[in-house]
Protein backbone atom coordinates (compact mmCIF):
# COMPACT_ATOMS: atom_id res chain seq x y z
CA UNK A 1 0.00 0.00 0.00
CA UNK A 2 1.28 3.52 -0.39
CA UNK A 3 0.39 6.65 1.39
CA UNK A 4 1.02 10.29 -0.83
CA UNK A 5 -0.69 13.90 -1.29
CA UNK A 6 -2.65 13.23 -4.23
CA UNK A 7 -3.29 16.53 -5.88
CA UNK A 8 -5.24 17.18 -9.00
CA UNK A 9 -4.01 16.56 -12.38
CA UNK A 10 -0.66 14.75 -11.02
CA UNK A 11 -0.76 10.83 -12.29
CA UNK A 12 0.60 8.57 -10.07
CA UNK A 13 1.94 5.07 -11.93
CA UNK A 14 2.18 2.30 -9.20
CA UNK A 15 3.01 -0.80 -11.11
CA UNK A 16 2.48 -4.21 -9.17
CA UNK A 17 3.30 -8.15 -11.03
CA UNK A 18 1.68 -11.15 -10.07
CA UNK A 19 4.35 -13.77 -9.98
CA UNK A 20 3.40 -17.75 -9.64
CA UNK A 21 6.12 -19.93 -8.37
CA UNK A 22 6.99 -23.58 -6.98
CA UNK A 23 6.99 -25.39 -3.92
CA UNK A 24 9.34 -27.83 -3.36
CA UNK A 25 8.92 -29.55 0.15
CA UNK A 26 5.47 -29.78 2.10
CA UNK A 27 4.51 -27.53 5.25
CA UNK A 28 1.85 -28.43 7.44
CA UNK A 29 -13.65 -22.12 5.71
CA UNK A 30 -13.37 -21.67 2.21
CA UNK A 31 -15.04 -18.55 1.86
CA UNK A 32 -18.77 -18.38 -0.12
CA UNK A 33 -18.00 -17.42 -2.99
CA UNK A 34 -21.23 -17.46 -4.62
CA UNK A 35 -21.93 -14.41 -2.49
CA UNK A 36 -18.87 -12.57 -3.12
CA UNK A 37 -19.15 -11.60 -7.21
CA UNK A 38 -21.32 -9.27 -7.65
CA UNK A 39 -20.12 -7.39 -11.41
CA UNK A 40 -22.42 -4.79 -12.82
CA UNK A 41 -23.62 -4.41 -16.52
CA UNK A 42 -22.09 -7.76 -17.78
CA UNK A 43 -21.98 -7.96 -21.70
CA UNK A 44 -20.65 -10.41 -24.14
CA UNK A 45 -18.80 -7.87 -26.20
CA UNK A 46 -15.40 -9.60 -26.68
CA UNK A 47 -13.41 -6.34 -25.47
CA UNK A 48 -15.19 -5.69 -22.28
CA UNK A 49 -13.24 -8.73 -21.04
CA UNK A 50 -9.85 -10.29 -22.11
CA UNK A 51 -8.39 -13.73 -20.82
CA UNK A 52 -4.32 -12.99 -20.43
CA UNK A 53 -2.80 -15.93 -22.18
CA UNK A 54 0.94 -14.16 -23.46
CA UNK A 55 2.96 -16.40 -21.43
CA UNK A 56 2.01 -19.54 -18.46
CA UNK A 57 0.06 -17.38 -16.53
CA UNK A 58 -3.69 -17.19 -17.59
CA UNK A 59 -5.63 -14.12 -16.31
CA UNK A 60 -9.20 -12.99 -16.99
CA UNK A 61 -9.80 -9.29 -16.81
CA UNK A 62 -12.74 -7.00 -17.46
CA UNK A 63 -13.00 -3.41 -17.98
CA UNK A 64 -14.78 -2.36 -14.42
CA UNK A 65 -10.98 -3.41 -13.42
CA UNK A 66 -11.08 -6.88 -11.69
CA UNK A 67 -8.18 -8.78 -12.47
CA UNK A 68 -7.71 -12.87 -12.73
CA UNK A 69 -11.28 -12.62 -12.67
CA UNK A 70 -13.46 -15.03 -13.99
CA UNK A 71 -14.88 -13.25 -17.54
CA UNK A 72 -17.80 -15.05 -17.47
CA UNK A 73 -19.26 -14.16 -14.36
CA UNK A 74 -19.09 -17.20 -12.36
CA UNK A 75 -20.25 -16.69 -8.77
CA UNK A 76 -17.75 -19.31 -8.01
CA UNK A 77 -15.38 -19.71 -10.75
CA UNK A 78 -11.46 -18.55 -9.91
CA UNK A 79 -9.85 -16.37 -12.52
CA UNK A 80 -6.13 -16.86 -12.53
CA UNK A 81 -4.71 -19.95 -13.40
CA UNK A 82 -1.09 -21.48 -13.76
CA UNK A 83 -0.25 -22.76 -16.12
CA UNK A 84 -2.19 -21.54 -18.66
CA UNK A 85 -4.52 -23.98 -19.67
CA UNK A 86 -4.92 -26.47 -16.61
CA UNK A 87 -7.26 -26.81 -13.68
CA UNK A 88 -4.36 -24.74 -11.55
CA UNK A 89 -6.29 -22.26 -10.12
CA UNK A 90 -4.48 -19.64 -7.58
CA UNK A 91 -6.50 -16.29 -8.14
CA UNK A 92 -10.47 -16.00 -7.16
CA UNK A 93 -10.46 -12.35 -7.92
CA UNK A 94 -8.46 -9.18 -7.14
CA UNK A 95 -7.85 -5.59 -8.04
CA UNK A 96 -7.36 -1.50 -6.29
CA UNK A 97 -8.25 -0.01 -3.31
CA UNK A 98 -8.22 3.69 -2.69
CA UNK A 99 -9.25 5.78 0.26
CA UNK A 100 -8.49 9.31 1.63
CA UNK A 101 -9.45 12.21 3.31
CA UNK A 102 -10.87 15.51 1.69
CA UNK A 103 -9.50 19.42 2.86
CA UNK A 104 -11.01 20.56 5.58
CA UNK A 105 -11.50 23.75 3.91
CA UNK A 106 -14.19 22.73 1.12
CA UNK A 107 -17.09 24.22 0.60
CA UNK A 108 -18.74 21.05 -0.15
CA UNK A 109 -18.07 17.33 1.63
CA UNK A 110 -15.40 19.35 3.70
CA UNK A 111 -13.04 16.91 5.72
CA UNK A 112 -15.08 13.86 4.19
CA UNK A 113 -13.22 10.54 4.02
CA UNK A 114 -13.28 9.21 0.56
CA UNK A 115 -12.83 5.47 -1.13
CA UNK A 116 -13.13 3.56 -4.46
CA UNK A 117 -13.64 -0.51 -3.97
CA UNK A 118 -12.41 -1.04 -7.36
CA UNK A 119 -12.36 -4.68 -6.16
CA UNK A 120 -14.81 -5.53 -3.10
CA UNK A 121 -14.19 -8.86 -1.76
CA UNK A 122 -17.61 -8.65 -0.28
CA UNK A 123 -19.43 -8.40 -3.54
CA UNK A 124 -21.87 -6.13 -1.94
CA UNK A 125 -20.33 -2.86 -2.96
CA UNK A 126 -18.33 -2.21 -6.14
CA UNK A 127 -17.72 0.91 -7.63
CA UNK A 128 -15.86 0.70 -10.55
CA UNK A 129 -16.93 1.44 -13.75
CA UNK A 130 -16.22 1.10 -17.58
CA UNK A 131 -15.17 3.93 -19.34
CA UNK A 132 -13.63 2.03 -22.43
CA UNK A 133 -13.18 -1.22 -23.47
CA UNK A 134 -10.45 -3.29 -22.85
CA UNK A 135 -7.89 -3.28 -26.31
CA UNK A 136 -6.02 -6.33 -26.44
CA UNK A 137 -3.03 -6.73 -28.61
CA UNK A 138 -3.80 -10.00 -29.70
CA UNK A 139 -7.16 -9.23 -31.04
CA UNK A 140 -7.36 -7.44 -33.85
CA UNK A 141 -9.14 -4.25 -32.41
CA UNK A 142 -9.79 -0.88 -33.98
CA UNK A 143 -6.69 1.56 -33.58
CA UNK A 144 -5.92 2.45 -30.01
CA UNK A 145 -6.71 5.49 -28.02
CA UNK A 146 -4.24 8.02 -27.29
CA UNK A 147 -4.34 7.35 -23.81
CA UNK A 148 -3.19 3.72 -24.55
CA UNK A 149 0.24 4.30 -26.33
CA UNK A 150 3.15 3.94 -24.30
CA UNK A 151 3.48 7.37 -23.20
CA UNK A 152 5.08 7.35 -19.42
CA UNK A 153 8.86 8.41 -19.51
CA UNK A 154 9.33 7.65 -15.66
CA UNK A 155 7.55 3.66 -16.39
CA UNK A 156 9.41 2.71 -19.61
CA UNK A 157 12.59 2.87 -21.75
CA UNK A 158 12.34 5.84 -24.39
CA UNK A 159 13.23 3.18 -27.19
CA UNK A 160 9.66 1.90 -26.34
CA UNK A 161 7.68 5.40 -26.05
CA UNK A 162 4.93 5.66 -28.71
CA UNK A 163 4.42 1.90 -29.14
CA UNK A 164 1.23 0.32 -28.94
CA UNK A 165 2.69 -2.51 -26.99
CA UNK A 166 5.77 -3.64 -25.97
CA UNK A 167 5.51 -7.38 -24.68
CA UNK A 168 3.91 -10.88 -25.74
CA UNK A 169 0.35 -9.26 -24.96
CA UNK A 170 -0.37 -6.03 -23.68
CA UNK A 171 -3.69 -4.92 -22.69
CA UNK A 172 -4.69 -1.35 -21.73
CA UNK A 173 -8.20 -0.07 -20.56
CA UNK A 174 -10.05 2.98 -18.73
CA UNK A 175 -12.43 2.75 -15.84
CA UNK A 176 -13.50 5.12 -12.75
CA UNK A 177 -15.27 5.43 -9.65
CA UNK A 178 -17.18 8.42 -10.48
CA UNK A 179 -20.92 7.25 -11.54
CA UNK A 180 -22.59 8.84 -8.55
CA UNK A 181 -25.00 6.35 -8.36
CA UNK A 182 -22.58 3.53 -7.07
CA UNK A 183 -21.92 4.62 -3.79
CA UNK A 184 -22.96 1.54 -1.40
CA UNK A 185 -21.06 2.58 1.53
CA UNK A 186 -20.30 5.70 0.72
CA UNK A 187 -22.40 9.23 -0.05
CA UNK A 188 -20.47 10.04 -2.58
CA UNK A 189 -17.80 9.25 -5.55
CA UNK A 190 -14.53 9.57 -4.75
CA UNK A 191 -13.09 11.24 -8.44
CA UNK A 192 -10.80 8.88 -9.34
CA UNK A 193 -9.83 7.92 -13.33
CA UNK A 194 -7.83 4.77 -13.29
CA UNK A 195 -5.75 3.95 -17.06
CA UNK A 196 -4.56 0.09 -16.60
CA UNK A 197 -2.48 -1.62 -18.93
CA UNK A 198 -0.96 -5.28 -18.43
CA UNK A 199 2.12 -6.87 -19.95
CA UNK A 200 3.04 -10.30 -20.25
CA UNK A 201 6.84 -11.79 -21.55
CA UNK A 202 7.84 -15.14 -22.17
CA UNK A 203 11.65 -13.44 -21.93
CA UNK A 204 14.11 -13.57 -20.00
CA UNK A 205 14.05 -16.95 -18.19
CA UNK A 206 11.40 -16.98 -15.04
CA UNK A 207 9.72 -14.06 -16.95
CA UNK A 208 7.07 -16.33 -18.77
CA UNK A 209 5.46 -16.87 -14.92
CA UNK A 210 4.81 -13.15 -13.99
CA UNK A 211 1.75 -10.47 -15.51
CA UNK A 212 2.77 -6.96 -14.83
CA UNK A 213 0.11 -4.71 -13.97
CA UNK A 214 0.50 -0.78 -14.93
CA UNK A 215 -2.08 1.72 -12.72
CA UNK A 216 -1.78 5.63 -13.31
CA UNK A 217 -4.03 6.78 -10.64
CA UNK A 218 -5.87 10.62 -11.90
CA UNK A 219 -7.74 13.17 -9.95
CA UNK A 220 -10.61 14.25 -12.15
CA UNK A 221 -12.51 16.06 -9.72
CA UNK A 222 -12.24 19.23 -11.84
CA UNK A 223 -14.36 20.64 -14.84
CA UNK A 224 -12.14 23.04 -15.86
CA UNK A 225 -10.08 22.05 -18.79
CA UNK A 226 -6.94 24.04 -17.67
CA UNK A 227 -6.13 22.20 -14.73
CA UNK A 228 -5.30 19.01 -16.75
CA UNK A 229 -2.57 20.79 -18.79
CA UNK A 230 0.08 19.19 -16.83
CA UNK A 231 -0.42 15.66 -17.95
CA UNK A 232 -0.09 17.39 -21.43
CA UNK A 233 2.87 19.40 -20.62
CA UNK A 234 4.97 16.03 -19.10
CA UNK A 235 3.39 13.89 -21.73
CA UNK A 236 5.07 16.88 -24.33
CA UNK A 237 7.82 16.37 -22.34
CA UNK A 238 8.26 12.39 -22.53
CA UNK A 239 7.83 12.22 -26.19
CA UNK A 240 10.93 14.79 -26.68
CA UNK A 241 12.66 11.93 -25.10
CA UNK A 242 10.95 9.45 -27.50
CA UNK A 243 13.86 6.98 -29.76
CA UNK A 244 12.15 5.99 -32.64
CA UNK A 245 11.22 8.63 -34.63
CA UNK A 246 8.45 6.55 -36.53
CA UNK A 247 6.48 6.00 -33.33
CA UNK A 248 6.64 9.46 -31.75
CA UNK A 249 3.92 10.99 -33.82
CA UNK A 250 1.67 8.05 -32.24
CA UNK A 251 1.66 10.54 -28.75
CA UNK A 252 -0.84 12.85 -29.03
CA UNK A 253 -0.53 14.79 -26.29
CA UNK A 254 -3.50 17.30 -26.88
CA UNK A 255 -5.73 15.30 -27.61
CA UNK A 256 -4.94 12.69 -24.16
CA UNK A 257 -5.33 15.75 -22.21
CA UNK A 258 -8.55 16.88 -23.50
CA UNK A 259 -9.94 12.73 -23.06
CA UNK A 260 -9.14 13.28 -19.44
CA UNK A 261 -10.80 16.86 -19.04
CA UNK A 262 -13.81 15.75 -20.80
CA UNK A 263 -13.78 13.23 -17.86
CA UNK A 264 -13.53 15.53 -15.38
CA UNK A 265 -16.12 17.46 -17.04
CA UNK A 266 -18.76 14.37 -17.17
CA UNK A 267 -18.07 14.05 -13.63
CA UNK A 268 -18.86 17.25 -11.95
CA UNK A 269 -21.85 17.00 -14.32
CA UNK A 270 -22.95 13.68 -12.99
CA UNK A 271 -22.41 14.62 -9.55
CA UNK A 272 -24.26 18.41 -9.69
CA UNK A 273 -27.17 16.35 -12.10
CA UNK A 274 -27.64 13.04 -9.33
CA UNK A 275 -26.51 14.55 -6.12
CA UNK A 276 -27.30 18.02 -6.48
CA UNK A 277 -24.17 19.35 -4.98
CA UNK A 278 -22.15 22.14 -7.05
CA UNK A 279 -18.41 20.76 -6.58
CA UNK A 280 -15.57 24.13 -6.94
CA UNK A 281 -14.73 24.36 -10.74
CA UNK A 282 -11.28 23.04 -10.39
CA UNK A 283 -12.34 20.34 -8.10
CA UNK A 284 -10.41 19.11 -4.34
CA UNK A 285 -7.27 17.77 -3.69
CA UNK A 286 -7.25 14.14 -1.76
CA UNK A 287 -4.99 13.82 1.19
CA UNK A 288 -3.65 11.15 2.79
CA UNK A 289 -4.54 9.00 0.47
CA UNK A 290 -3.91 5.20 0.35
CA UNK A 291 -4.03 2.61 -2.50
CA UNK A 292 -3.80 -1.23 -2.27
CA UNK A 293 -3.61 -4.29 -4.88
CA UNK A 294 -6.33 -6.61 -2.78
CA UNK A 295 -6.38 -10.00 -4.39
CA UNK A 296 -8.06 -12.81 -3.18
CA UNK A 297 -6.25 -16.21 -3.50
CA UNK A 298 -7.43 -19.42 -3.67
CA UNK A 299 -4.67 -21.80 -4.41
CA UNK A 300 -6.48 -25.23 -4.92
CA UNK A 301 -8.73 -25.41 -1.99
CA UNK A 302 -9.12 -21.93 -0.45
CA UNK A 303 -9.69 -23.19 3.13
CA UNK A 304 -6.32 -24.29 3.31
CA UNK A 305 -4.50 -21.42 2.20
CA UNK A 306 -2.07 -19.12 4.07
CA UNK A 307 -0.02 -16.40 3.06
CA UNK A 308 2.51 -13.61 4.68
CA UNK A 309 4.77 -10.51 3.56
CA UNK A 310 8.10 -10.40 2.41
CA UNK A 311 8.65 -6.52 3.32
CA UNK A 312 12.34 -6.26 1.82
CA UNK A 313 10.98 -7.44 -1.21
CA UNK A 314 7.54 -5.47 -1.07
CA UNK A 315 5.88 -8.70 -1.77
CA UNK A 316 2.86 -10.38 -0.26
CA UNK A 317 2.61 -13.85 -0.99
CA UNK A 318 -0.08 -16.49 -0.84
CA UNK A 319 -0.03 -20.30 -1.19
CA UNK A 320 -1.52 -23.89 -0.09
CA UNK A 321 -0.28 -24.91 3.56
CA UNK A 322 -0.04 -28.49 2.84
CA UNK A 323 0.95 -28.08 -0.88
CA UNK A 324 -0.80 -31.13 -1.76
CA UNK A 325 -3.75 -30.79 -4.83
CA UNK A 326 -4.67 -34.29 -5.84
CA UNK A 327 -6.74 -32.81 -8.89
CA UNK A 328 -4.38 -30.38 -9.73
CA UNK A 329 -2.31 -30.96 -13.39
CA UNK A 330 1.68 -30.91 -12.70
CA UNK A 331 3.59 -30.65 -16.21
CA UNK A 332 6.57 -32.47 -15.66
CA UNK A 333 8.62 -29.93 -17.88
CA UNK A 334 7.56 -27.44 -14.89
CA UNK A 335 6.97 -29.78 -11.92
CA UNK A 336 9.83 -32.38 -12.98
CA UNK A 337 13.06 -32.29 -10.22
CA UNK A 338 14.10 -31.09 -8.64
CA UNK A 339 10.96 -29.08 -7.82
CA UNK A 340 7.75 -31.06 -6.50
CA UNK A 341 4.45 -31.76 -8.32
CA UNK A 342 2.61 -29.82 -6.13
CA UNK A 343 0.68 -26.12 -5.87
CA UNK A 344 3.21 -23.49 -6.04
CA UNK A 345 3.12 -19.87 -4.50
CA UNK A 346 1.33 -16.85 -5.65
CA UNK A 347 2.37 -13.04 -5.17
CA UNK A 348 2.45 -9.44 -5.64
CA UNK A 349 4.80 -7.30 -5.83
CA UNK A 350 5.05 -3.49 -5.91
CA UNK A 351 7.81 -2.43 -8.61
CA UNK A 352 7.48 1.12 -8.78
CA UNK A 353 5.38 3.73 -6.28
CA UNK A 354 4.90 7.47 -5.29
CA UNK A 355 7.91 9.08 -3.61
CA UNK A 356 8.36 9.81 -0.20
CA UNK A 357 8.89 13.77 -0.59
CA UNK A 358 10.23 13.96 3.04
CA UNK A 359 12.91 10.84 2.38
CA UNK A 360 12.97 11.25 -1.35
CA UNK A 361 12.32 7.21 -1.45
CA UNK A 362 9.66 5.25 -3.02
CA UNK A 363 7.16 4.38 -0.77
CA UNK A 364 6.72 1.02 -1.34
CA UNK A 365 4.93 -1.81 0.59
CA UNK A 366 4.00 0.14 3.74
CA UNK A 367 1.79 -2.52 5.34
CA UNK A 368 0.35 -5.94 4.72
CA UNK A 369 -2.74 -7.61 5.86
CA UNK A 370 -4.83 -10.19 5.72
CA UNK A 371 -8.93 -10.21 6.52
CA UNK A 372 -10.98 -12.76 7.36
CA UNK A 373 -14.21 -12.83 4.80
CA UNK A 374 -17.25 -12.40 7.04
CA UNK A 375 -15.41 -13.70 10.11
CA UNK A 376 -15.41 -11.37 13.53
CA UNK A 377 -11.98 -10.92 14.07
CA UNK A 378 -10.52 -9.20 10.99
CA UNK A 379 -13.61 -8.88 8.50
CA UNK A 380 -13.69 -7.92 4.90
CA UNK A 381 -14.19 -3.88 5.15
CA UNK A 382 -17.37 -1.90 4.42
CA UNK A 383 -17.75 1.53 3.57
CA UNK A 384 -15.26 3.71 2.84
CA UNK A 385 -14.26 5.21 6.54
CA UNK A 386 -13.38 1.29 7.54
CA UNK A 387 -11.60 0.76 4.35
CA UNK A 388 -9.28 3.94 4.85
CA UNK A 389 -8.77 2.59 8.71
CA UNK A 390 -7.88 -0.70 7.09
CA UNK A 391 -5.57 0.87 4.58
CA UNK A 392 -3.74 3.19 6.57
CA UNK A 393 -2.91 0.59 9.80
CA UNK A 394 -5.36 3.11 11.72
CA UNK A 395 -7.25 -0.23 12.76
CA UNK A 396 -9.54 0.18 16.28
CA UNK A 397 -11.80 -2.10 17.31
CA UNK A 398 -14.19 1.01 19.01
CA UNK A 399 -15.31 1.22 15.28
CA UNK A 400 -16.04 -2.20 14.99
CA UNK A 401 -12.92 -3.29 12.90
Amino acid sequence: MKKTLFDRAITVAATVILVVGLGVQDLGAEPDKAARRNRRGFNLFASSTVVLIGNRVQCGLDNQGNTCTDVFGSPTGGGGFWPKNTPNQYIFNGGVQLAGILPGDLPVWAGDTVGAYIFDATGTQPQGEQLTLIHNSLDPMPPWPDGAFIRDGDVYNNALLGRPSISQQDSWVRYWDGNPTLLSGRTHPMGILIEQRTLAWNFPAGNEDIIYVVYDFINISSGNAADYDGLRIKCEADKATAADPAAAPNINCDTYAAEVAAIGAQYQAGVSDRLGVTLPTSGYRIDSLYASFSIDCDVGAAGQNSSTALLPFNMGVCYKSDFNEPTWFFPPDINGAPFAAAPGYVGVKYLKSPVDPATGQQIGLTLFSNTENGATAFPDPVGVSQLWRYLSGNVTALEGD
